[in-house]
């Protein structure tokens, strides 16, 4: 349920979710166990506790139902859609009934917020303070907040910067006989989400409109095999397969492609 229907319906990209019954129950079998689990873990004592991801959407009223005195954060890792896009999931109250039982509930961006005020607004009954961006349910408040994700830009600027990472791309050029002028570079998740079949599109379409830059230029696409056994993850990696081969078939030039 994650994977098939979540993940598509979240990131609203134009692969159609997958809301199959028997999904949902091992979603909400997985969710019971997670709870219990944690129930197990603190006992009777004070807790805080902190849930990661929409693969956990349910944990917090799980353990609310028997401990409704510990205290649940949750961050969302995935975007949230709008409205709009959202209501098409048949079990779309369930999970927003879930994810009110936390104290606390966190989205990369306000937009994300703005986006979940408005669809609780529209499926449930309850008070929602915008100015607050707090959701009133049942006599318990749901505060949301953004806590946008980063990297350690510095950090990392300044190691790839370094002699040994130089080295090491040395290396790498000479292992891969990457001898051109010019050097592209895609490390990616094989993922309907990542754009790598229109990133292979768009190095097609740069070769034929510029074709000065052929023999010059390599593009490396660093692909990670990722939920292989879902059929939308195969057909991309299939499409990824093929694209290569017929791009290097067309553009090829003696040892170079």
């Amino acid at each position: 349920f994650s994977n098939r229907a979540l993940w598509p319906l979240c990131h609203i990209v134009y692969v159609r979710p997958e809301f199959s019954q028997s999904d949902w129950d091992v979603y909400q079998k997985v969710n019971k166990l997670f709870a219990q689990a944690v129930i197990e873990e603190i006992n009777e004592h004070k807790a805080f506790v902190f849930i990661q991801d929409y693969h956990l959407a349910l944990v917090a009223q799980y353990i609310k139902e028997q401990h409704p005195n510990v205290i649940t954060a949750q961050f969302w890792h995935i975007p949230w859609p709008n409205h709009e896009a959202f209501r098409i999931c048949p079990w779309r109250e369930e999970i927003l009934h879930g994810l009110l039982a936390n104290d606390l509930l966190g989205f990369h961006t306000t937009y994300n917020c703005n986006n979940f005020l408005e669809t609780v607004d529209r499926e449930l009954e309850c008070k929602i303070e915008r100015e607050k961006y707090a959701i009133t349910r049942g006599g318990c408040t749901t505060v949301v907040r953004p806590f946008p994700l980063s990297v350690a830009f510095d950090k990392i600027s300044a190691r790839a910067s370094s002699r040994h990472v130089t080295r090491q791309a040395e290396q790498l050029r000479h292992f891969y006989g990457l001898g051109t002028e010019f050097v592209g570079l895609g490390i990616d998740r094989i993922d309907y989400t990542k754009g790598i079949p229109e990133r292979l599109r768009a190095v097609d379409r740069f070769l034929e409109k510029y074709p000065e830059y052929e023999e010059r230029l390599t593009f490396v696409q660093v692909g990670v095999p990722n939920r292989m056994r879902v059929e939308a993850y195969q057909r991309i990696n299939d499409e990824i397969d093929e694209l290569i081969d017929k791009i290097n078939w067309r553009h090829q030039i003696g040892h170079w492609r």
